[in-house]
């Protein structure tokens, strides 16, 4: 899985997450999971972070 963090505006207390799959399937989403999990526990206002397959 590839993750990268983009960055937007500090001055926003907001987190984007955006998914990369083939659909939105439960099939296709459920393996990112773990790693949007993770993203929620460490992540940092005004950052957007991809999470691909």
């Amino acid at each position: 899985m590839i993750s990268s963090k983009l960055h937007i505006a500090s001055d926003y207390i907001c987190l984007i997450i955006v998914l990369q799959v083939p659909s939105n399937r439960l099939a296709d989403l459920k393996p990112l999971v773990p790693e949007i999990l993770a993203i929620l526990t460490t992540a940092t206002k005004g950052q957007a972070t991809v999470v691909s397959t």
